[in-house]
């Protein structure tokens, strides 16, 4: 048993519920889907990149002691409610770096003894190790933003009244913003900040706005304010 290794969810760690790793996680994280075309001409193939990554999955054992026999259905229901609420994770050794999820699966449950219980958990993930410091909202003080890291999918947030333009590298997007828009890269919607939904009011290309590895050229129209949650993280 892993004792002192914890699952970290936003509300505490395993180690506070009760919740012991049998051993450390299993980590499934698949490259760049690529293919491969015949030329023509040309020996060999020709890989083509898509940009595009499967699902990551981490996998763990584990193991939970409760203190009665009458309470075993109780805490096994309250340890998998516990981590199905998971949307990200992190683990002791790396709290830095955090995994952001889409499904939680638990399988396997097995009642060893009256109060001793084991299952595993499969957490279906999205592509890439997030850093935490990525999330944080931030305002560049210079055009220029070096990302240190892979290509990530930024969430754009503008305050403001009328049409800016939203400029990264050599592309625009261009948003009719009422007091403020968000502009989320990756799922490509937007929205005021009180939910109401304003994909109508941007035009242009969502992947344009993602920033590149290495330097980015990001700015605004004048008379707008614009800060970024970058998302930085690291593809395997």
């Amino acid at each position: 048993m892993v004792t002192k290794y914890a699952l970290y969810n936003g509300d505490g760690s395993s180690l506070d519920r009760g919740l012991f790793m049998t051993a450390f996680p299993v980590f499934d994280m698949p490259g760049e889907e690529v293919s491969h075309e015949k030329i023509p001409g040309r020996e060999g193939t020709l890989t083509v990149h898509t940009g595009t990554y499967p699902d990551w999955k981490i996998t763990l054992e584990f193991e939970f002691i409760c203190d009665k026999t009458e309470n075993y259905e109780k805490t096994l229901s309250s340890l998998i409610k516990w981590l199905k609420k998971s949307d990200q994770i992190s683990f002791t050794d790396s709290s830095e770096r955090i995994y952001r999820v889409k499904k939680v699966e638990i399988l396997n449950i097995v009642r060893d003894e009256d109060v001793v219980g084991d299952f595993t958990c499969i957490f279906t993930l999205w592509p890439g190790i997030y850093l935490v410091d990525g999330f944080q909202e931030t305002t560049f003080t210079s055009r220029t933003v070096v990302n240190h890291y892979d290509y990530c999918k930024p969430v754009y947030k503008i305050v403001g009244e009328g049409v800016c333009e939203l400029m990264v590298n050599d592309y625009v997007m261009e948003a009719n913003v009422g007091q403020n828009i968000t502009i989320d890269t990756e799922l490509m919607i937007a929205y005021r900040t009180d939910g109401t939904m304003m994909n109508t009011s941007v035009s242009g290309d969502y992947e344009e706005m993602w920033l590149r590895a290495g330097e980015n050229d990001v700015a605004i129209t004048s008379g707008f304010t614009l800060t970024v949650i970058p998302r930085w993280r690291i593809m395997q």
